[in-house]
């Protein structure tokens, strides 16, 4: 069977998995009926390496897999781990302690490749993190963190980013020299400047000779948005952020009701004559 959409990339929380932080078997079975048919699979997520590994094994990847929205890619038939891009460690180290004195009350998380930094977090914050697998060590100071631990990006956790961190951070002159990025109501991520899982997306497809008018791609956040603009075909899940669901082609059910498998089963597998309109499923 001839596949239009060669290449599928999914987001990981609020898309691929559920509130159980599960892989539903209706999801893991479509997986595996499009890559029998010659479809290549990886995914897009915020996430670090080690809080990923469990459903790179579950799903048995072998296309490398987008990490830290775009900082980070896994390799799994290499199992190598390349840093595309990092924070300049003083500066970043500089930032947050003042966004510390002007928000006292959020929680700040800072990424390494191996471990997540922190001077301390709530209960709302910790039940936020999926820690299997992943070192979070607490710190006194920042500077504590060792200097051969690259800071992939640092987040900022507190309800309702959006209104209540993002006016702030606007207002700092290193606002432009950053990627600030939401990924969930709660999160707010800082970046390298210009780093993305879109240009990930590009990336990956260039070395793999997939044009990108080949790639579908769903996810759930504005975090995703990027991928939105570079595929051919993208789809916001049900439970979407509302820029995420305007910004799509499609809409599918919510990830609680197995939205990837959805995805799959009635866009990406089927020939595009089978449908003749991109209209939402709502």
């Amino acid at each position: 069977m001839n596949l239009k959409y060669r290449l599928f990339v999914s987001d990981i929380d609020g898309t691929l998995i559920g509130e159980d932080r599960k892989i539903s078997e209706k999801n893991k079975n479509m997986i595996r009926l499009y890559r029998q048919l010659g479809g290549q699979v990886t995914l897009a997520t915020g996430r670090s390496y080690l809080e990923t590994k469990k459903f790179i094994e579950e799903l048995g990847l072998e296309l490398p897999v987008i990490l830290c929205n775009g900082a980070i890619l896994y390799d799994p038939l290499q199992d190598h781990l390349h840093t595309v891009t990092c924070l300049e460690r003083n500066k970043t180290l500089n930032f947050v302690a003042r966004i510390e004195r002007m928000l006292p009350d959020v929680d700040i998380l800072i990424f390494t490749p191996k471990a997540i930094y922190t001077k301390g977090m709530n209960e709302f914050t910790a039940e936020g993190l999926d820690e299997e697998g992943f070192t979070i060590v607490e710190v006194n100071r920042l500077v504590e963190i060792p200097q051969e631990n690259p800071i992939i990006k640092f987040v900022i956790v507190k309800p309702n980013v959006e209104k209540t961190v993002v006016p702030h951070l606007q207002e700092q002159p290193e606002f432009d020299e950053l990627t600030v990025i939401q990924s969930a109501d709660f999160y707010l991520e800082v970046l390298p400047l210009h780093t993305s899982k879109g240009k990930a997306v590009v990336q990956l497809a260039e070395e793999w000779n997939i044009p990108l008018q080949d790639v579908a791609v769903i996810g759930d956040h504005l975090n995703d948005l990027s991928m939105f603009e570079v595929a051919g075909l993208s789809a916001a899940v049900g439970n979407a952020h509302p820029s995420a669901k305007k910004r799509a082609d499609v809409v599918m059910p919510s990830n609680e009701e197995h939205a990837v498998a959805h995805f799959l089963k009635h866009y990406v597998i089927p020939s595009p004559s089978q449908y003749k309109s991109r209209t939402a499923i709502r």
